[in-house]
C-alpha cells in the first residue's frame, strides 16, 4: 500500500496551508487586542472547567456560574469542549510553570493553548471532510467545497476569531462522525469503524447535548425506501455490537458531565439552562422565517452559500 498517494498529499497540503495561514491570521488578530480575548463570553463557560479542576481543584465554585441554594456555582455549559481542550491546556499550564508565571488559567499561554486547540480541531475536521467527500466527488469539487465551507460559512469566524466557542469542536466531531459512518456502512461493517462512530457521536453530544440528533444519520445512511429502512432496523437489532458500542462511548464521554452535575447539584441528570431560567420559549410557535431570512442574525442572508444545501 502506497503511503504518499496523490490524494493524501493534497489533503496534507490543504491542512498545512490552511493551518499556517489561519494560525498567522489568528495570532495577529488576537495579539493586536491581547491574548485574553481568546477566552471570553460563552467561551469562558466552556473553558473554565479546566482551571477549576487542574489549578483551583474546585469545580463546585466556578466563577462563571449561577449561584445555587446549596452554596455552589453552576456552569450551564457542557464539558465536551473542555475535554478536547485538555491536552492544550496542560501544555499551556506546563509552559506557565516552566516560565515562572502565575497559574491563573487566563494568561497569554492559556490563550495560545485555546487558540491552537481550536485550529487543530478545525483542520482535523477538514481532513475528515476531505476524505468523506472524495469518495463521491472529484478532487476539484472537493477542493472548492472545502474552500467554500472554510471561508464562506460562520465556521471561519468561530474557527479563527472566537476559538473558545464550541462551533469548531462540533465541526470536528460531526466530520469524524460522517467519515466513520460511511466507512462502517460501506467497508464491511468493521468493529473499529463502529467504535469510531460511537466515539464521535458521544463526543458531539458531550459538546452540545442536542447534537445527539445526528445519530439519525447513522441509522438512515444509505436508506432510500421503506424496504431499506426495514432492513436497516433488522440489521441494527440483529447485530449485537451496535447498540452496546454506541451506549459505551455515549456513557463514557458524557460521564464527566454527569459527575459535574452530581458534584454541584446532587443530581446525575439535570437541565442545565433551567438554572438560568432559559429554555425553548418558542417551541409551540417556531420562528422559521426569522431564523432563516430575518434581518437580525439570520442564517441565509449572512451565510448565503448555505442556500445550496437546501
Amino acid at each position: 500500500m502506497r503511503i504518499f498517494t496523490r490524494e493524501r498529499l493534497i489533503a496534507l497540503g490543504l491542512f498545512f496551508v490552511f493551518l499556517f495561514g489561519m494560525t498567522q491570521f489568528s495570532r495577529k488578530m488576537h495579539y493586536a487586542v491581547g491574548m485574553g480575548t481568546c477566552i471570553w463570553s460563552d467561551g469562558i463557560g466552556y473553558y473554565e472547567y479546566l482551571p477549576a479542576l487542574f489549578i483551583r481543584h474546585d469545580v463546585n465554585h466556578i466563577g462563571w456560574g449561577m449561584p445555587l441554594p446549596n452554596g455552589n456555582r453552576f456552569d450551564k455549559y457542557a464539558t465536551g469542549v473542555a475535554i478536547l481542550e485538555t491536552p492544550f491546556f496542560l501544555a499551556a499550564d506546563a509552559a506557565t510553570v516552566l516560565n515562572h508565571r502565575e497559574r491563573t488559567g487566563f494568561s497569554s499561554y492559556y490563550g495560545y493553548g485555546v487558540l491552537f486547540a481550536d485550529l487543530f480541531y478545525t483542520f482535523a475536521g477538514f481532513i475528515f471532510l476531505f476524505y468523506t467527500l472524495r469518495k463521491w466527488f472529484s478532487l476539484r469539487t472537493v477542493f472548492f467545497s472545502i474552500i467554500l465551507i472554510a471561508l464562506g460559512t460562520n465556521l471561519f469566524y468561530y474557527g479563527f476569531a472566537e476559538p473558545s466557542m464550541s462551533h469548531a469542536y462540533s465541526f470536528f466531531a460531526f466530520a469524524g462522525f460522517l467519515f466513520y459512518c460511511r466507512k462502517f456502512h460501506e467497508e464491511g461493517r468493521r468493529s473499529r469503524h463502529l467504535h469510531a462512530v460511537g466515539f464521535f457521536l458521544g463526543l458531539a453530544t458531550a459538546i452540545r447535548p442536542t447534537s445527539i440528533v445526528i445519530g439519525i444519520f447513522f441509522l438512515l445512511y444509505g436508506v432510500y425506501s421503506g424496504k431499506d429502512f426495514r432492513e436497516r432496523l433488522k440489521t441494527f437489532f440483529s447485530d449485537r455490537r451496535i447498540i452496546p458500542a454506541l451506549l459505551f462511548w455515549g456513557v463514557l464521554l458524557f460521564l464527566p458531565q454527569m459527575l459535574y452535575w452530581h458534584s454541584t447539584t446532587g443530581k446525575w441528570f439535570t437541565y442545565s439552562y433551567g438554572y438560568y431560567d432559559e429554555g425553548f420559549t418558542y417551541w409551540k410557535s417556531p420562528h422559521f422565517f426569522d431564523v432563516l431570512f430575518g434581518p437580525w442574525c439570520s442564517w441565509i442572508p449572512y451565510t448565503p452559500v448555505m442556500i445550496f444545501f437546501f
